[in-house]
């Protein structure tokens, strides 16, 4: 899990949020998509994208999202309350004995952001990207 931070005038933000699966380099990228939404050109002016609220995303697996919903609220207080209270927040990784969730900051906060999937040469998986639509490109 990395995060970018954009350096703004007066203030830093998280520009961009991956996930690294491998040390492969991207061969082509594609927006990510849930199973029956249609593929999109990357230079289409219409993309998928995940709803942020309360200026937080999270990057999680289906083993840990099963494993969160049986904690208890101290559990979650810890992770979505407490640790993003702590001066110079800007993401926190929450691990237990199967897996882990990245939590951070996402840009200018609520909003809409739009995932890529990247892939190596020979078509796997190799990074996630979700773009907070900070840099202008």
């Amino acid at each position: 899990m990395q995060l970018a931070l954009a350096k703004l005038t007066n203030d830093e933000r998280v520009g961009f949020a991956r996930v690294l699966f491998s040390t492969a380099r991207v061969a082509k990228w594609e927006l990510a998509r849930l199973p029956g939404e249609k593929p999109l050109a990357l230079k289409d002016s219409s993309f998928y994208c995940y709803g942020v609220d309360a200026g937080m995303g999270a990057f999680i697996n289906s083993v840990t999202n099963r494993h969160l919903a049986e904690q208890s609220q101290a559990t979650w207080d810890k992770i979505f309350m407490r640790k993003p209270e702590q001066p110079g927040y800007k993401g926190y990784i929450y691990s237990f004995g199967a897996g882990n969730l990245a939590t951070f900051l996402t840009g200018f906060g609520d909003g809409c952001y739009a995932t890529y999937i990247g892939f190596d040469a020979q078509g796997r998986v190799c990074q996630l990207l979700t773009d907070f639509g900070l840099v202008v490109w």
